[in-house]
This record gives C-alpha cells, structure tokens and sequence, in this order.
C-alpha cells in the first residue's frame, strides 16, 4: 500500500522584528494559525511566547531547545557539516 498524506510544515522566525510585542507575537500566531500547520518550526521563539502561539495554532506535543544567547557560534557545525542519516 503506497498511501500519501499531505503534511503542512510551517517556519516562522519570530525574532524577525526586533523586540517584538505581544501583539505582534500574537499576530504572527495567528499567520502561523491561518496554515493549519502539522508541523511548526519556530526560531528564536522565547518560552512565554509558546502558551501565545501554542494557543492560536492549536498546537500540541511541543518541544522547544534553550541556546544560552552566550554560546559561540562555533559550538555548532556549519550545516554542510551535519550528517543525514
């Protein structure tokens, strides 16, 4: 059986304004939101602005990383240097 299902994958950068505020966060949220996304890739999201973004894009089962702003730029490979399995 060779069934397809169609999986929308979303990435939303939301540091993209500087500083942004809540109502702006609450604006991409809801961008985010209108594509019904299964999957949501969010950088530089900070963690009280997942309840916002969880909320309107009805999103569950999230996983979030923290990178202290600190760590050198050189703690990560460049992304050629990233295996694919």
């Amino acid at each position: 059986m060779n069934a397809r299902v169609p999986l929308r994958i979303a990435s939303l950068n939301l540091r993209a304004y500087p500083n942004p505020t809540r109502s702006q966060v609450e604006c991409l949220a809801a961008l985010l939101a209108a594509y019904h996304p299964d999957v949501a890739l969010l950088q530089e999201c900070r963690r009280d602005w997942l309840p916002i973004i969880e909320g309107a894009a009805e999103l569950t089962g999230v996983h979030s990383h923290f990178v202290p702003p600190e760590t050198p730029r050189r703690a990560f490979p460049p992304d050629a240097d990233i295996p694919i399995d």
